[in-house]
């Protein structure tokens, strides 16, 4: 493995790591305002994000590198609307996904096919990911705004269930 390629890897580990990390403050807002559905979904995010992360992390270890493990900065929720945690998903698993593109384009530079087979989950996970991310955006823009839209939501969030990754390091 390339120098830039652990340096590529340890970034994508980091900015998974801090989507969760936003994610649980995401979740954390909605519990405050009793919508436990919404809570509900982003915490199943933030668990999918640490299993990603963590499996980014074992990988380097792996491999004989080390990871580098960086400061996160804290979420400002108490600035936020109710919007604000759905609709800016899509902007922070932007994040995610540039720093996986160039954690896939070191590995072609470094002609590391393991590293590639590796990443493919990756970038499988994140096409998913990121429809996932659109329906929610879309249904809170069609039905969150009012009252009884949220509340039929909140319902339909808080059966969203966690599936631990299939990935095995």
């Amino acid at each position: 493995m390339t120098e830039q390629v652990a340096a590529c890897l340890n970034d994508q580990m980091n900015e998974t790591f801090a989507l969760a990390f936003h994610d649980l403050a995401c979740a954390d807002y909605c519990h405050v305002r009793r919508l436990h559905g919404f809570a509900n979904w982003f915490e199943v995010e933030a668990r999918k994000e640490m299993d990603s992360a963590m499996m980014v992390r074992s990988y380097l270890h792996q491999n004989g590198e080390a990871s580098v493990l960086l400061g996160i900065p804290a979420a400002r929720s108490r600035d936020w609307k109710l919007e604000n945690p759905v609709l800016e998903a899509p902007r922070r698993a932007a994040g995610v996904l540039a720093a996986l593109d160039r954690s896939v384009q070191a590995a072609r530079q470094g002609a590391d096919a393991r590293t590639l087979q590796f990443l493919s989950w990756f970038v499988r996970e994140m096409a998913g990911e990121e429809r996932e991310i659109q329906n929610m955006v879309r249904k809170f823009e069609t039905f969150g705004k009012n009252g009884s839209g949220r509340e039929a939501l909140n319902w339909e969030w808080m059966a969203r269930a966690y599936t631990a990754p299939s990935l095995v390091v």
